[in-house]
């Protein structure tokens, strides 16, 4: 059971957050499509292990679902563009550094993923690094990719 303050089933609280690419992104933007809020931190040692393990499995998925990694605690716009490229990251990177967002979103743990359906309602909450969660998010992308409703992912792993 998700331990943040957001839970399956509610609205995601809007965000507006800068891009490491220069732009901005907001919750609206991912509206209409199913999306996957990754928010992590690029000195968390279980960040770094599940980095290259998600981006693999999220590389697959296409215009299917939208896809947001958002750097947190004391990452600057740097820390994440480098450990973005470093990782592969096949998405948009955005920063958090006056933790609004992860406020808002009541984060506990990183990594934590917020799957949310084209309303912006959350589907699940994958929280933490367990031996599962590479899995769990590869049977979630092939939910959406399928038109189907994200599983949940119950365990609360390390981070």
């Amino acid at each position: 059971m998700a331990q943040t303050k957001i839970k399956p089933g509610v609205k995601a609280p809007d965000f507006s957050l800068p891009t490491t690419s220069g732009g901005s992104v907001t919750l609206k933007d991912l509206l209409g499509k199913n999306s996957l809020l990754i928010f992590w931190k690029s000195t968390c040692p279980y960040c770094i292990n599940e980095a290259p393990k998600l981006s693999a499995a999220l590389k697959e998925v296409g215009d299917a679902l939208k896809v947001t990694a958002i750097a947190t605690g004391r990452d600057t716009a740097e820390d994440a563009d480098r450990f973005a490229k470093e990782h592969g990251f096949p998405f948009t990177v955005a920063v958090d550094e006056s933790k609004s967002a992860r406020t808002a979103y009541g984060l506990r743990i990183v990594p934590t993923l917020f799957w949310l359906s084209p309303d912006g309602t959350v589907q699940a909450v994958y929280e933490g690094s367990s031996a599962g969660l590479q899995e769990a998010v590869e049977r979630a992308v092939e939910a959406v990719k399928k038109g189907e409703a994200v599983p949940s992912y119950d365990v609360v792993g390390s981070g």
